[in-house]
């Protein structure tokens, strides 16, 4: 292809793959803020969640992940319901997905992170240490929603002191 056919392909693909008015106020588009204006709202607060969740609302409010928003484990709620109507389905992780979802946060890395603030594990020896089987998934052991519910319960019936 010559120089000519491609300045004229570029000239073709700018004026097809540009959006109007680009370039006409330097790199500011005169029309993305109307445009961003109308697009609907897909993130949602937990606050949209606690209505038809108040039970999972009012643990994860006293659980340890109670900074956290719904949609860091979940789907994002605008996938789900749309003025006050559910429209689809919500992702719930379990399995194989719960244990990558918890440890995204949770893995023991060479990372800048505060263990008093988020508690870090290596997956099979917090397993091998605790005498656990291989195959557990977190939920097995911890509720998602308070992780340390069901811990905090066991310890209390066999008479084992919280420990944190």
């Amino acid at each position: 292809m010559s120089i000519l056919g491609l300045i004229l392909l570029g000239i073709v693909a700018r004026l097809v793959l540009l959006p109007e008015g680009y370039g006409s106020e330097g790199l500011y588009r005169p029309g993305a803020v109307q445009e961003e204006a109308v697009r609907a709202v897909r993130v949602q607060e937990n606050d949209s969640c606690r209505p038809c969740h108040p039970l999972i609302g009012k643990l994860h409010e006293q659980g340890e992940h109670k900074a956290l928003l719904c949609e860091n484990c979940h789907a994002v709620g605008g996938d789900h319901f749309l003025n006050d109507m559910v429209i689809g389905g919500m992702s719930s992780p379990c399995g194989e997905a719960l244990d990558g979802s918890c440890m995204r946060c949770h893995r023991q890395m060479d990372v800048a992170v505060d263990p008093e603030i988020i508690k870090l594990i290596k997956g099979p020896d917090h397993l091998d240490k605790l005498r656990v089987r291989s195959d557990h998934d977190c939920d097995q052991c911890h509720h998602v929603h308070a992780p340390l519910k069901w811990v905090r319960e066991a310890r209390a019936m066999v008479g084992v002191s919280d420990g944190g």
